[in-house]
Order: C-alpha cells, then sequence, then structure tokens
C-alpha cells in the first residue's frame, strides 16, 4: 500500500520506480558471460555494473547492454580474433529467437500486444510471406508518450486547481459555494452530483475562483492573468477532449508551463505539509 498523496503530485519517474522491482547489478569484476546469463534469464536488454567500495557501498561506473556487448563482439573480430571469427561467420539462422515470432496486423489496437511486447520487445508487422515492418517496445513508448501527454499536463492543472481552492476556500465558505454551484447546475438540469471540490467541472473551477477572488488573490495576484490562463486550458481541453485535434509543439509548451505554474502555487498554498 502506497501512502495518500496531495492530489497535485506529478506522474514522476520516481512515482513509477515505486512500481518496478527492485534493480539488479552485476559486478565490475564479473566475466561477460555472467552478465549475458542474468540478461538472458531474466529478460534484460541492459543491466547496471557497480563497483564495490572500500566503505561497503557501491558506485555505479556504466551499463552492460545487448547492443554494446554486440558491438565489442564486433570489435575483437575486426581485430583479427580467430575464435570470435569463426562465431561471427557462423549462419545468422543459428542466432534466431527460439520462439517464433509474433506478427500483427495495421488494423490490430496496440494494447492487445502490450503484454506481449513487455516479454518480447517487439512483434513484426505482416506475415511470414511479406514482413512489413517491427514494432518494438520504444516505438509503443514513443507513441503513448505523444498521445497522452497533453491529457496528464490537463489533468496535473486541474487537480492542482482543486487542491488551491480546497486550501484557499474553508469551513462555511466552501459549503456557500459548493451549495450555489450545486443550485446552478439543478437549474441547468444536469444531475451529476456536486458533494465536494473534487466533483467541479472545468468551468465551475474558473467560475468558484472569480465568485471568490479575495481568498484566492494571495495566491494568484492577477486575476486577468490567471482568467487568461484558465480561458486557455478550457479551450485546450476542448480542442482535445471534444475535437479530438492534435496540438501543437508550441501549445504542449504552453500547457507544460502552466503545470509548473500551477503546481508550484499549489506547493505554496500546502505550506510544506
Amino acid at each position: 500500500m502506497h501512502e495518500d498523496r496531495r492530489p497535485f503530485d506529478r506522474f514522476t519517474i520516481g512515482y513509477l520506480a515505486e512500481f518496478i522491482p527492485p534493480l539488479d547489478t552485476i559486478d565490475a569484476d564479473a566475466r561477460i558471460c555472467d552478465a549475458i546469463e542474468i540478461m538472458c534469464r531474466k529478460n534484460y536488454s541492459q543491466l547496471p555494473i557497480v563497483q564495490k567500495n572500500n566503505d561497503g557501498s557501491e558506485t555505479c561506473v556504466g551499463v552492460v547492454t545487448m547492443l554494446s556487448f554486440l558491438q565489442g563482439f564486433s570489435l575483437q573480430y575486426d581485430k583479427g580474433n580467430e575464435e570470435m571469427r569463426k562465431i561471427m561467420e557462423s549462419n545468422v539462422v543459428t542466432f534466431k529467437v527460439q520462439d517464433e515470432p509474433a506478427f500483427a496486423q495495421p488494423g490490430d489496437e496496440i494494447l492487445e500486444y502490450v503484454d506481449l511486447l513487455s516479454k518480447e520487445d517487439f512483434v513484426l508487422v505482416g506475415s511470414r510471406s511479406k514482413c512489413a515492418s517491427i514494432i518494438t517496445n520504444s516505438d509503443v513508448v514513443s507513441f503513448f508518450k505523444n498521445k497522452t501527454e497533453v491529457f496528464l499536463l490537463l489533468r496535473e492543472i486541474e487537480t492542482s486547481l482543486r487542491y488551491i481552492i480546497s486550501k484557499c476556500l474553508a469551513g462555511d465558505k466552501l459549503k456557500e459555494t459548493l451549495d450555489s454551484l450545486a443550485s446552478s447546475r439543478k437549474e441547468r438540469k444536469i444531475t451529476a452530483p456536486l458533494r465536494d471540490v473534487a466533483d467541479l467541472f472545468q468551468d465551475e473551477l474558473r467560475a468558484m475562483i472569480n465568485k471568490n477572488w479575495n481568498e484566492f488573490q494571495k495566491c494568484f495576484k492577477d486575476k486577468e492573468k490567471i482568467g487568461n490562463q484558465l480561458e486557455y486550458v478550457r479551450d485546450l481541453r476542448n480542442k482535445v477532449f471534444h475535437f479530438r485535434s492534435q496540438i501543437t509543439g508550441s501549445e504542449l509548451t504552453h500547457i507544460k508551463m502552466l503545470r509548473n505554474n500551477f503546481a508550484k502555487i499549489a506547493e505554496n498554498v500546502s505550506g510544506g505539509e
């Protein structure tokens, strides 16, 4: 069980690392065959190398990868190492992956192959008679980064705003404002419940800040500026969620800046909790 986090906490590498198995390493004095044995047995493509220090600690001195091993292998071949030459001149089929490769079709859903890719690192596209391309783990990671990054940024902005509101408005003032917005929903025949800050729509977040500017002025300073920023977030959110449009590089850079600004304000409001 992981400890609770404030709602504006970001999906950092540290957060992800908590769900990754403990790190395996190999001693700098170990043989390369030992490293390869570990990498093959555990299906690793890379293995950190550590050196023992006199005080019992360890220092990471590098990483051995399958690619670096093959590059070293090739270098020995180029230098005329006869044993390496025998191996390097063997038929390529000798070194093929033991299991039969999986083939995907262009129309298949990427998510169908995530589990396979986590084990095999790649999937071929097409068929035995016509292999069109190869999809690797890194291809999928890049794809999902491009598709999901803006969604995560918008979510972090909204969760930061919710946290700021919950800190700046307290007790009766918060309840009064929520009740007012709940009445507005009823008038508009919106049935979604409004029990606390977590239930607020994006436009309601802006309305709550505008209606209670005196409580938020110490956080946001400039009412017009924050209003423009929230409108920008709203418009970009609509573009992504409702119109399914791609955002530009400048829009992504801008939304990252806004995410950082709102996260910083939320941190300041938290008072180091």
